[in-house]
């Protein structure tokens, strides 16, 4: 009885969600590694495929992180304080526009890595703030299991980006493509017809 009761609070235990916290912790530190690997990569002379392969990964990887973050996070913490969310987007913000100069073709090299130099520094400076503004705040404001909740929220959503992601149709088409409103259905004889909801 007593190893039932051991089995099922051991069980109990893996089954609990992960905090938001931790995975926004785990997130920044794999996005560290990556920009170690990258300016490894730069230092050893590897060649510039590799170096872009690994910096399309930091993109992307950062992107859709910041995105799950915005999606899940902000919306639990804004009725406590606007402000920071506010101050954290616009943070965002700024880490969004430098990816896209350096996935930007048309843009010459020497451009593209000044941007990365730009969004490596951005990167700490946002990852220092986070650790030592961001958290403790959602740490002090919400309960365990509301982060264990919006961790959960959070690996779903970032898992849906990641397969998004992953589909064969460019990310530039997917991106300017306006979705369909739920409200919108086709007529069996193919034209549109608008059922408001």
């Amino acid at each position: 009885m007593a190893e039932d009761r051991a089995s099922t609070a051991h069980s109990a235990e893996s089954i609990i969600a992960e905090s938001i916290v931790d995975l926004l912790r785990a997130d920044d530190a794999e996005v560290a590694a990556l920009f170690e690997r990258c300016a490894a990569a730069e230092k050893s002379g590897s060649p510039a495929v590799v170096r872009d392969r690994l910096l399309g990964r930091i993109c992307e990887t950062l992107s859709i992180q910041r995105l799950a973050e915005e999606e899940v996070l902000y919306p639990a913490i804004r009725a406590v304080d606007d402000k920071l969310v506010f101050a954290f987007l616009l943070g965002g913000l700024g880490i969004s526009m430098r990816i896209s100069e350096i996935r930007d073709p048309g843009k010459p090299r020497a451009t593209r890595d000044a941007s990365v130099v730009r969004l490596t520094e951005l990167v700490r400076r946002n990852m220092l703030e986070r650790s030592q503004i961001l958290f403790p705040f959602v740490r002090s404001r919400l309960s365990q299991t509301q982060m264990a909740w919006l961790g959960d929220d959070y690996q779903q959503r970032k898992s849906r980006l990641w397969t998004a992601n992953a589909a064969p149709a460019p990310r530039e088409v997917a991106r300017k493509a306006a979705p369909i409103p739920l409200w919108r259905k086709r007529a069996p004889q193919g034209g549109d017809v608008l059922h408001p909801q």
